[in-house]
């Protein structure tokens, strides 16, 4: 159990008009996976949420926003994004996004550039209802399903891409290696790949970042502060971009 003094301090936000409050509560798990916090808004009694619990955060509007970007302090999102754009020259965008969630990315993106044409993707059908909800327009299509449907499905479409963005989304029990070498394949050469991972010492990051090596030409492997943990520790992703061979 985290101790009162470690917690993060408890956040009042607003996400899309709703007043929420975020309290941390618990810390469990070698890498956090029982992550815990407390939320609740005007009108609604104080519940607790698992932060793996995707599918039950995505049910409220800008609830994810106001966890993982104003509790937790997270703007990996705009870092991966900013890393991907200084690899490309000022032309239009023809973007994959892997690992969509509530469409961060894709909104970020059609604020700065020029886009032909933006494909989000994610695995949970919740992802897409909310991206619908909230940021309805974003994208040309939203795909649901595995990286293999996926693959099966932009390849039946003969759609090109010229960027490849997969945040938080790369390795730990969720895109393996294998799946993130057929993703990397649906760029086309000379198109820009921006992908991070998680930095800890158990998890498949090598595998991936031999995979890239062999497909891409590195332009940016860092390491930086991703977001804090409900403790106040710091989680830190390592990021890499690329220009597809």
């Amino acid at each position: 159990m985290t101790s009162e003094t470690a917690r993060r301090p408890t956040t009042q936000t607003q996400r899309l008009g709703i007043d929420y409050t975020i309290t941390s509560v618990s810390f469990e798990g070698p890498q956090g996976e029982g992550e815990t916090v407390e939320v609740s808004w005007p009108g609604q009694p104080q519940f607790r949420l698992g932060l793996w619990e995707y599918s039950r955060i995505y049910r409220y509007p800008g609830l994810y926003e106001a966890i993982i970007l104003d509790h937790l302090a997270s703007d990996t999102h705009e870092l991966v994004c900013n890393s991907a754009l200084a690899s490309m020259k000022d032309i239009p965008l023809r973007v994959l996004d892997v690992g969509s969630g509530v469409g961060l990315i894709g909104e970020w993106l059609k604020h700065r550039r020029e886009i032909e044409h933006l494909i989000g993707f994610d695995a949970l059908s919740e992802a897409k209802t909310a991206t619908l909800r909230d940021r309805s327009g974003v994208y040309n299509d939203f795909i649901v399903g595995s990286v293999f449907e996926l693959v099966e499905q932009l390849v039946s479409q003969s759609l090109s891409f010229n960027c490849m963005i997969a945040a938080s989304c790369v390795g730990c029990g969720d895109i393996t290696p294998k799946e993130f070498q057929k993703l990397c394949q649906l760029v086309e050469p000379g198109g820009v790949i921006a992908f991070n991972v998680r930095e800890i010492p158990e998890n498949d990051q090598p595998e991936i970042l031999r995979i890239f090596e062999e497909v891409a030409e590195v332009q940016l492997n860092q390491v930086h502060f991703h977001r804090y943990r409900v403790d106040g520790a710091t989680i830190r992703f390592r990021t890499v971009v690329g220009q597809r061979n």
